[in-house]
């Protein structure tokens, strides 16, 4: 079944497609584009019968406005029945179940459509990029479902599909970097947190159980996310950056003339197998590394310039 994650980031990749052109002077090449508004708005926790029980048990708030994951009908659970719900989709192995997964149909997890702070951000990201914050209802009630994450600090819990400490960091930062400015307070938030769990030797870790602590992967969003704060006033953030940045480059390989990471977890099965079922990647990791190392160079190159 179709999702709001792959779909925002999808448009996102063809938006960073038209930019290259239009640097490079290939303006043929450009491609066009539906409304954003039009593709994210009919999936938001509004006016829904039912509740997905990782959004119960970390008590999110009931029709928060925020984007949904899944882009199609969920089963209706009245909102007073729960105990159904978790019966229900215990067995949703067996026909039994209303959810039972039927070959060459659409399939949504348990039934129940489910609220990602992880996703509502990157979601952001893409209606920033379109210039379409403005236009689009569910901004605030995104920004809101995110800030109430941050909040509660439970880093680990706070992505439905993502298990690192630091991918709301990194996606959060992301979407403010590129005008959302209704994240204000999470950014600050999150800067906040940045600088007390960094380790000595510069690194940052999630959970043991996931990838053994997958603690390149968590330097490395924590490292994207202080950059795109960028307050070169802060002397503090910068050494932390700056130490980040030493660790990131003691882990890097050199293998026949290319520099490459070992890949971190960036997405996982979900719910209760999103510590144990995810997915690694060399060149993901390796990307988001460049990345942002070609922010800390863009940056201290501005600063010289401006010095």
């Amino acid at each position: 079944m179709n999702d709001n994650d792959d779909t925002s980031q999808g448009y996102l990749a063809i938006w960073n497609y038209n930019q290259v052109n239009r640097i490079n002077g290939k303006r043929d090449a450009f491609l066009k584009f539906p409304s954003m508004r039009g593709i994210f708005e009919p999936y938001r926790d509004t006016a829904r019968q039912t509740a997905h029980y990782y959004n119960f048990i970390a008590f999110d708030r009931r029709e928060s406005g925020a984007y949904l994951t899944w882009r199609g009908r969920e089963e209706c659970f009245p909102t007073w029945n729960i105990p159904r719900l978790l019966i229900n989709n215990s067995l949703f192995l067996t026909t039994l179940s209303t959810v039972y997964p039927y070959a060459y149909k659409s399939y949504m997890p348990y039934g129940a459509n489910d609220v990602d702070a992880v996703l509502n951000a990157n979601v952001l990201s893409t209606l920033a990029a379109f210039n379409e914050l403005d236009k689009t209802g569910g901004v605030k009630a995104a920004s809101a479902f995110i800030e109430h994450k941050i909040r509660r600090r439970k880093w680990s819990r706070a992505g439905v599909y993502y298990p690192n400490r630091y991918h709301l960091h990194y996606a959060t930062m992301r979407a403010w970097k590129k005008g959302v400015h209704t994240l204000d307070s999470s950014a600050v938030l999150l800067i906040k947190h940045l600088k007390s769990a960094q380790c000595s030797d510069g690194s940052y870790h999630s959970r043991p159980i996931v990838n053994h602590r997958d603690i390149l992967q968590s330097t490395a969003y924590a490292f994207h996310a202080m950059l795109s704060y960028n307050d070169p006033s802060d002397r503090e953030l910068n050494l932390r950056i700056r130490k980040a940045l030493n660790y990131i480059l003691s882990e890097m390989h050199n293998q026949n003339g290319t520099v490459c990471w070992d890949g971190g977890v960036f997405f996982s099965g979900g719910t209760v197998i999103r510590n144990t079922l995810f997915w690694k990647s060399d060149g993901y990791t390796t990307a988001l590394i460049l990345e942002a190392i070609g922010m800390y160079l863009n940056q201290r190159a501005q600063q010289v310039a401006d010095f």
